[in-house]
């Protein structure tokens, strides 16, 4: 808990940081930003669904810190946080990365409501919001079942 106040209050001066570039390139807000409550919703399931399914992975394999830390960055990189998607790819391209990767999704979410003020994309985060429940659903349900065979294998 106390690394999630740690990570909280630090996501909270980000938020200071992103409203004072906002002031300074005079970007003026809009309704779109109630966008990100939503937004930030399917990025917290997502995010606590594929927690949970590490977690359980990781008691089988020791390394797979090994493994994760540069499927993440590849995952972060292809994502589109320095530049939109669109810049690299063509339209059909930018749809199909968005469908298979939800950080890529959420990151053009959160940039159309604070920088250029269009709506959603209601289907895609949806279907993300659907995917993560059962994403969440489906890793609860193994770590129910495994719960007991976790302290023989620590």
């Amino acid at each position: 808990l106390i690394k999630m106040f740690t990570n909280g209050v630090k996501l909270m001066f980000s938020f200071v940081i992103v409203a004072g570039l906002l002031v300074y390139y005079k970007i003026t807000p809009s309704l779109y930003i109630l966008q990100l409550i939503p937004v930030f919703a399917v990025l917290l399931l997502f995010t606590f669904g594929m927690s949970l399914l590490v977690m359980h992975i990781g008691v089988y394999f020791e390394d797979l810190s090994n493994f994760l830390r540069p499927a993440f960055q590849l995952l972060f990189y292809a994502s589109g946080v320095f530049y939109p998607l669109t810049r690299a790819w063509d339209e059909a391209a930018v749809n199909t990365i968005y469908w298979l990767n939800p950080v890529a999704l959420i990151l053009n979410e959160a940039r159309n409501a604070l920088l250029y003020k269009a709506p959603a994309n209601w289907l895609a985060l949806g279907c993300w919001a659907l995917v993560s429940v059962a994403l969440i659903a489906i890793s609860l349900l193994l770590i129910y079942r495994n719960e007991n065979k976790y302290v023989k294998i620590v």
